[in-house]
């Protein structure tokens, strides 16, 4: 079992967008579902697509109400809604993704 600091390494790595050191930690167990997928939420919230593709393949987008696809949205991070609406659930929180993105402005949602 990886250590709890790997762990944190991936949600590091995702936060920062670093796709070479988020392949390697993954191939070297870490967990990208400690803490309710915080690693994808990160990577959405700063609008790193490819980290997003790749964590999607081993974490549940639909954890903590969709909060990945909200972050992304938030943020104006168009590329990262599209890359996650289909594995979310658009509609948690009340619709709150589409309701950020409209008020934020971001039209392309």
């Amino acid at each position: 079992m990886p250590s709890i600091d790997v762990d944190q390494d991936l949600r590091d790595t995702a936060k920062a967008g670093d796709m070479s050191n988020m392949r390697d930690l993954l191939a070297r167990g870490a967990n990208p579902r400690s803490q309710d997928a915080r690693a994808l939420e990160l990577a959405a919230e700063n609008g790193h697509v490819e980290c997003v593709e790749l964590l999607l393949e081993v974490s549940d987008a639909k954890e903590q109400n969709s909060l990945a696809l909200r972050l992304a949205a938030e943020n104006g991070h168009a590329e990262c809604v599209k890359v996650l609406l289909p594995a979310s659930d658009a509609k948690a929180e009340e619709f709150l993704a589409l309701r950020w993105a409209v008020e934020k402005g971001y039209e392309e949602y």
